[in-house]
């Protein structure tokens, strides 16, 4: 709590400014605060949101169902669960040093992250109103719409590392020697290092600008997992009664149903075709095709109230993008410019989706008669 404190009174204190041709715009905080903040900001949304939820439940006599909360729950599990496999297990990356650290190269705001990111593509999939048998595809896009801004953006702005071929060791120092017992650290010349499981530095070496393809096809995978373990558990639909066995087993089937995205990348690399290729088109199939196969039903299991107009959900994914849109710009950090383009249409379709899942989009006007 002392260091938490120190830290930031030493942030808020030296406070610079933003300025477009000496008009200072707002002001620029230490990158990680700043994130801290971000992150702060976008769960206390997603949880003012989904406790309200559940009045979209209730009835005569009825009481809130709390599922809204309860997604949460389950994101913040799946959170701990995912970023501790993924340094502990594979080591596929580090994160930079946040206010409050979960492990070492696992920040707390990393952790945090999912919740809106889970909670607000899972809640505007089932908005959008496809089909049953499409929505879990729609939220594997809107995953990766959330957070493609952010994770594409991580290693050039330096919010996290990843390991490449030949770099396979990402991290070192004392604070690994509590973890000495996991097989991806080790002691090289008398210090602790961290280094990448060799399995996962097959599936992350082939990169884009400094990103694994493989981290955009987990996006798509880790939705469709998510919404296909709640499928196959019960209704696919979030504002019903809370199941803690529901809840549980779509838990455990969501990692399982996900790695299966793995399978064809893995199968086309040992025919000789490369992830580059395997994985974006994986992840493109995956969010367009169950679409154009299967077109949106008449009637969606969603209450009235999902299909008025929700700014409060709307504003998470606003403030997401807004943030990391914005923030070469703001803090003078040169962005290559086929990274900016993707990033940018990554934010754009993103925001367009959750604009229309929330309802914002306004109507056609019908056409006038010609004896008007």
């Amino acid at each position: 709590p002392a260091s938490f404190a120190i830290r930031t009174i030493s942030v808020a204190t030296s406070v610079d400014y933003v300025r477009v041709m000496g008009v200072p715009l707002g002001p620029v905080l230490d990158p990680i605060m700043e994130i801290d903040i971000l992150v702060g900001v976008m769960n206390l949304l997603t949880l003012v949101h989904a406790a309200r939820s559940g009045a979209s439940t209730r009835g005569a006599g009825s009481t809130r169902s709390g599922s809204g909360l309860a997604v949460c729950l389950f994101a913040m599990v799946l959170a701990f669960g995912v970023e501790f496999a993924s340094v502990w297990v594979g080591a596929t990356h580090c994160h930079g040093e946040s206010v409050a650290m979960v492990t070492p190269c696992s920040s707390f705001n990393s952790v945090l992250y999912y919740v809106p990111w889970i909670y607000t593509s899972l809640v505007s999939g089932q908005r959008l109103g496809v089909s049953a048998r499409a929505t879990p595809f729609v939220v594997g896009a809107l995953m990766h719409g959330f957070i493609g801004t952010y994770e594409y953006q991580g290693p050039t702005m330096g919010w996290w590392k990843w390991p490449d071929a030949t770099h396979p060791i990402i991290a070192s120092g004392p604070q690994f020697e509590p973890f000495l017992g996991f097989d991806v650290v080790s002691v090289l010349d008398g210090e602790f290092v961290l280094q990448t499981h060799p399995h996962a530095l097959q599936a992350i070496s082939t990169q884009f600008n400094g990103v694994p393809v493989m981290a955009g096809l987990f996006h798509v995978a880790l939705g469709v997992g998510i919404a296909s373990a709640f499928a196959v558990t019960g209704p696919l639909h979030l504002w019903g009664p809370v199941s803690a066995v529901r809840y549980g087993a779509a838990l455990l089937l969501t990692v399982p149903i996900a790695l299966l995205f793995d399978l064809p990348t893995t199968l086309g690399e040992m025919a000789g075709v490369s992830r580059a290729f395997t994985a974006p088109m994986m992840g493109v199939v995956a969010a367009v095709l169950p679409v154009l196969l299967w077109p949106a039903e008449a009637a969606v299991s969603t209450p009235p109230a999902a299909r008025r107009p929700d700014y409060l959900l709307f504003l998470i994914p606003v403030l997401n993008h807004g943030y990391f849109f914005t923030y070469g710009l703001r803090h003078g950090v040169d962005i290559p410019a086929d990274l900016a383009v993707y990033v940018h249409t990554i934010a754009v379709l993103s925001l367009a989706a959750h604009r229309r899942a929330c309802c914002l989009v306004p109507p056609r006007a019908s056409p006038r008669s010609k004896t008007e």
